[in-house]
């Protein structure tokens, strides 16, 4: 809408990956590191005269991390804190197979199809490879339905950091999951506009 104005920082390049570290190439920030750009950024943000700040990320390994410190940038810098991890929003029913949504996290269905609607010269599927694991019913690995999440690094699941089944994608899936995440996303940052100071009450003296 005309009347919402949201102003887009230049994206962080690098976040915490330290899971993939035992593969040539990662380039990663350790946590501490992580927090304290989020803590300069949003001082920033804080000393220009903004009241409320978004954490929009992508990256499964920096949610920890923004959940350990996000409240801790609210604390310190009186600022109103959102966060919202792309990831987890606006999942389209019927395009990812069960068993895959169970256990992809690197270049797996999702993944590979967003990036073959968004920037297919980078694909080569003739190069595609995947890695899939049998799941449990209790013990997961991040929370998709797992009570009791264990440990790992890319390494434990994956020998190349892949893990999911690439084959599976297509650019036409990617494009309904891109427009429908686009379209999420846009709501939510509407509400996060809109949202007003927060009012709190005593709570009415009812019986039951």
């Amino acid at each position: 809408p005309d009347d919402v104005m949201v102003l887009a920082l230049p994206p962080t390049m690098f976040g915490k990956s330290v899971e993939h570290i035992t593969f040539p190439g990662t380039l990663t920030f350790s946590g501490d590191t992580l927090r304290m750009v989020l803590r300069d950024l949003a001082a920033s943000v804080a000393r220009s005269g903004f009241t409320k700040l978004v954490l929009l990320g992508s990256h499964g390994g920096n949610v920890g991390t923004t959940d350990d410190y996000f409240r801790d940038l609210r604390m310190e810098t009186d600022l109103r804190v959102f966060k919202i991890f792309l990831g987890g929003i606006a999942q389209v029913p019927g395009l990812v197979a069960p068993e895959e949504a169970a256990i992809a996290m690197h270049s797996g269905d999702s993944e590979t199809s967003m990036v073959r609607h968004l920037a297919p010269e980078l694909v080569h599927m003739d190069r595609a490879e995947g890695y899939v694991f049998d799941s449990t019913p209790d013990i997961g690995y991040s929370f998709k339905g797992h009570d009791v999440i264990e440990a790992w690094v890319a390494s434990d699941l994956s020998k190349t950091g892949a893990i999911g089944n690439p084959h599976r994608s297509s650019a036409d899936k990617g494009r309904l999951m891109c427009e429908a995440k686009a379209v999420r996303l846009a709501e939510l940052l509407e509400s996060i506009y809109r949202s007003p100071k927060r009012e709190i009450h005593l709570a009415p003296k009812e019986t039951p």
